[in-house]
């Protein structure tokens, strides 16, 4: 193996290169710089928010853009808090229609999101989103004022919402893609105590309206639109990025770097001499003054340039390797990490409701007053801004050092805050009460910002405003069951031993939140290697480089909590046969499930002309032209011959004649299936059976045919014709992968052999070097012989 990059001209028949298997050690080679190019690879930014902005070319108004819309939100929303009672009285609508306009709201906003994501999944349209979302929201919130009808007030009400959701499902990743990995959890708290100051702020504007002023609802719903209009305006310059302006694009980088360094010629020392000798210019030319404030600004606008300018979206996909929302979803949900947090979070959040009856448990047990109430409050509200300005750029530090050092700060701290949760329900001592809620603000402010950034970050960055879609689906689920929980366990026991029970929830949560802080660093490096081998792969393609047509990396797969592949490392060529041996057990039929798609790995990739498919449904798959023959019957048995040829012929539909062109020539290559087409399936012999499998080749026209058992219960003279029939189908053009036990049946009709063992890769190469280590399959064999017979 090379140690650069591999050219066309280097390759011989004979002695080819493995590029695939280049691409993934220069992958490994470069994950280590891919990590510090992404901010989580151990060296810490200790440069204040402002002073990172102001040296990347960056300014403060994405942020500021960002949390108007965020705010322009609040002021109406605390309209329908506190004036319910008004608006319902005006419009004759009672407590039960507002729960049930509560209840569609939510499974609205819930479906949404899933939508907004499917809008930006393939281009950065979320700035359009978040500016649409906002322009609708401000023009609507006036006309609920001037609504005069309960069915009116509840179409507005509904819309309230619904542009609502729609912002927060890419508010987030909007900003990761905005600001640079050193400071995006300063960014998110920066969002997030913003939005809590300002919602201060609109409810006691409110009441400063409805008070003193003497407003009603509708006037007051005519000044929170206007502030909605003003702080709209102040946001109409947002614009995106793209998808990973500080995760794709460095990563890129690195790899065109490496390329160039490889790809430069060696140089003698009295070269590099001479290249680093001073020339008679040198010594003579003076020096010229520099300004450097000038620089720095040239600087600056030459890389924010070099950001706008370049492909953000990565090396051009084929239409058909693009995933479909469910396919996006699904990829998102499989990342380990994003998975723990947001259960671990839920969890953990389960005991939400907990604040309506902590009112009355500090009446009840405390004597507070309501003013007394409102101060501990404010003074909770105060506390957990403080924490967020103060502990923001702690996390931002611990996170590039040791993203899994953040978890279990978090957790162990989840664990004291437990600790004094029960504690402060039987020592009653206001004191102690107070230091609780100070404390359970204080780790607010650590924990949210922290979690919400690992989930963006660990997600490749056009699937992020999946994470929001997900985010928003389970929030809403877990707040339901939590408040019926809790209303439940409250109605049977004392108010003090519910809070204790639904308290106990955050050990749950505790949990998570350590398990995954041992699993985030595997996640992390998942995102580095995809980017960092596509662009490797690319590169190559580039040069003229061969990629093979299948090539799957490091695949893991499991049953349940059996695990049956192991690190797979497995390619097939364009044109070539290749046989798949092994004992039962070994794996083999597995992998070709994995690479047909029809069963998920949870690990690896899979790749078909160096494009990801790891993801893709099998449907798409066979899209793409990857047939699989499954093993035994592979037939229809109730259907006749023809009715199952014309089952795979689903990729033509509304082509008649193509149809019948390709049955005939499916007739023509096996003439005993011809005279019994119009026959059941189910009537067939085993061998014709198998024959029919194969037919079905020659009406999807696969680029990969995978034959699973080929040989399974039939005679040697129909193996045989069998095989006859899969030469000819290769040398058509396509490749074949064909699993077999009999090492004979395999090896006379490949040259190139995988022999499988406990779901690894022992041996990959010519077949007559597998049958010259006979060692190996007698070893092998032999001890599953000794196993059978036992």
């Amino acid at each position: 193996m090379s140690a650069g990059w591999a050219t066309a001209d280097a390759t011989e028949p004979d002695d080819r290169l493995d590029y695939m298997q280049e691409a993934h050690e220069t992958t490994r080679k470069l994950l280590q710089e891919g990590r510090e190019a992404t901010g989580t690879g151990g060296l810490v930014d200790k440069r204040s928010l402002r002073r990172v902005l102001r040296e990347e070319g960056l300014s403060f108004y994405p942020l500021t853009a960002i949390t108007a819309l965020g705010v322009a939100q609040l002021a109406p929303g605390a309209v329908d808090n506190l004036l319910t009672p008004d608006i319902g009285a005006s419009l004759g609508l009672g407590p039960g229609v507002f729960a049930a306009l509560d209840v569609v709201t939510m499974t609205m906003s819930t479906l949404l999101p899933v939508w907004v994501a499917r809008f930006v999944q393939n281009k950065a349209r979320r700035a359009f989103v978040m500016l649409t979302s906002a322009i609708a929201f401000a023009l609507v919130v006036p006309l609920t004022g001037l609504v005069m009808t309960a069915p009116a007030y509840m179409l507005i009400y509904l819309a309230d919402n619904l542009t609502t959701s729609a912002s927060s499902t890419v508010d987030q990743s909007l900003s990761m893609d905005i600001y640079p990995p050193q400071v995006r959890i300063r960014v998110l708290a920066a969002i997030a105590s913003a939005t809590s100051i300002a919602s201060l702020l609109a409810q006691g504007s409110l009441v400063l309206l409805v008070g003193p002023l003497g407003l009603n609802w509708r006037g007051a719903y005519l000044v929170a639109g206007a502030f909605s209009v003003v702080c709209t305006m102040l946001a109409l310059g947002l614009r995106d990025p793209g998808y990973g302006t500080y995760d794709i694009k460095p990563l890129r980088d690195v790899v065109r770097r490496h390329g160039d360094e490889s790809e430069r010629p060696e140089k003698s020392g009295r070269q590099e001499e001479q290249e680093h000798s001073p020339t008679d210019s040198d010594r003579t030319e003076p020096a010229v003054p520099v300004d450097i404030r000038r620089d720095r600004r040239s600087r600056l606008r030459r890389r924010v340039a070099s950001r706008t300018s370049v492909d953000l979206e990565g090396p051009d996909r084929p239409p058909g390797t693009k995933l479909t929302l469910f396919e996006a979803i699904r990829r998102v949900w499989m990342v380990k990490t994003f998975r723990l947090t947001l259960i671990g979070g839920l969890i953990v959040a389960m005991p939400a409701p907990l604040q309506v009856y902590l009112q009355f448990y500090y009446t009840g047990v405390y004597n507070l007053s309501a003013a007394q109430r409102g101060l501990l409050s404010m003074a909770s509200e105060v506390v957990g801004l403080a924490s967020f300005y103060a502990l923001a750029p702690l996390s931002d530090r611990i996170f590039q050092r040791n993203p899994a050092l953040l978890f279990y700060i978090n957790a162990i701290l989840a664990v004291v805050l437990l600790v004094v949760s029960v504690i402060q329900f039987y020592y009653l001592a206001i004191t102690f009460m107070v230091a609780w809620t100070m404390a359970g603000s204080l780790f607010a402010g650590l924990n949210g910002p922290a979690l919400n950034a690992a989930q963006q970050t660990v997600v490749p960055a056009p699937l992020r405003p999946h994470v929001g879609a997900v985010q928003s689906t389970f929030f809403l689920a877990g707040t339901a069951v939590s408040t019926a929980l809790f209303g439940v366990v409250a109605s049977q026991v004392s108010l003090q031993t519910a809070m204790i029970v639904i308290s106990l929830f955050t050990l749950i949560g505790i949990v998570y939140q350590f398990y995954t802080g041992l699993v985030i660093r595997t996640d992390l490096d998942k995102v580095v290697e995809d980017v960092v081998e596509e662009e490797v792969i690319e590169h190559m393609r580039r040069r003229g480089n061969k990629v093979p047509l299948l090539a799957c990396r490091n695949l893991d797969f499991s049953y349940g909590q059996t695990q049956v592949l192991f690190d797979v490392d497995f390619h097939v060529e364009q044109g070539e046969m290749v046989s798949l041996l092994g004992v039962n057990g070994a794996g083999k039929s597995t992998l070709l499930r994995a690479i047909s798609g029809v069963d998920l790995p949870q690990r690896g990739t899979i790749r078909l002309d160096g494009h990801d498919i790891t993801y893709l449904e099998a449907h798409r798959r066979s899209q793409l032209g990857i047939t699989q023959v499954p093993g035994g019957r592979a037939v229809f048995t109730d259907l006749t011959v023809v009715e199952n040829l014309r089952c795979f012929a689903y990729q033509h539909r509304g082509r008649r004649k193509v149809v019948e062109g390709l049955l005939d020539d499916a007739f023509e290559a096996f003439p005993k299936l011809a005279s019994r087409r119009n026959s059941p399936a189910g009537r067939l012999s085993g061998g014709e059976q198998q024959m029919l499998g194969l037919a079905s080749t020659y009406i999807t026209r696969p680029r990969l045919l995978l034959i699973d058992e080929l040989s399974l219960g039939l005679a040697p003279i129909v193996v045989e014709e069998l095989l006859d029939m899969v030469r000819m189908i290769n040398r058509s053009g396509t490749s074949v992968v064909v699993v077999e036990q009999s090492v004979n049946v395999a090896l006379s009709l490949t040259q190139r052999a995988c022999f499988m063992e406990q779901g690894q890769v022992l041996f990959d190469g010519p077949s007559r070097e597998l049958i010259d280590d006979t060692e190996l399959l007698r070893a092998v064999f032999l001890r599953q012989m000794a196993e059978e017979s036992t």
